[in-house]
């Protein structure tokens, strides 16, 4: 389960970090 909800925090800042990478 903590593995689970690593992998979606994950997810969530990668597509956060992402549009601020391509501006």
């Amino acid at each position: 389960m903590i593995q689970i909800k690593c992998s979606h925090i994950l997810i969530f800042t990668i597509q956060y970090l992402l549009p601020l990478l391509i501006f």
